[in-house]
């Protein structure tokens, strides 16, 4: 079951057999994360950071060249053990493995906006923050 959790830092994501079923590509990058219990859109608008959680890490600029992105694609049907939403307007996306994806907030653009199959919102406000709806 697909469930947030409200914790001190933010908000916690979980669901049962979380997995990314798509990417889409135009000036921004759009995960789609798909469970047994609901789907998940994650559209990624600024720098992303990618790589292991005490490794390498790509930066990753959404906007850039095309071939930039090629990084991404390794996410394509991987397992997402969370998602979890910081109040300071970070967003992180954890892999088995100890792969991790963030995105920080923009001071002045939304980051990354998140949305769920029950009308959940969370948008990364510009200066940082996040803004919820349900």
């Amino acid at each position: 079951m697909t469930e947030v959790v409200e914790t001190p830092e933010g908000w916690l994501v979980r669901g049962e057999e979380l997995r990314i079923t798509e990417l889409r590509f135009d000036w921004a990058v759009t995960l789609v994360i798909s469970g047994t219990t609901g789907t998940y859109e994650v559209r990624l608008e600024r720098e992303v950071r990618l790589g292991a959680r005490h490794g390498e890490v790509r930066t990753i600029d959404p906007e850039g060249e095309p071939a930039s992105l090629a990084p991404l694609l390794g996410l394509l049907r991987a397992e997402v053990e969370e998602i979890r939403v910081f109040s300071d307007g970070r967003l992180r996306l954890a892999f088995p493995g100890g792969t991790v994806l963030e995105v920080r907030p923009d001071n002045d653009f939304e980051a990354w906006t998140l949305t769920g199959t029950s009308g959940l919102l969370f948008v990364a406000v510009p200066g940082g923050g996040v803004a919820v709806w349900s």
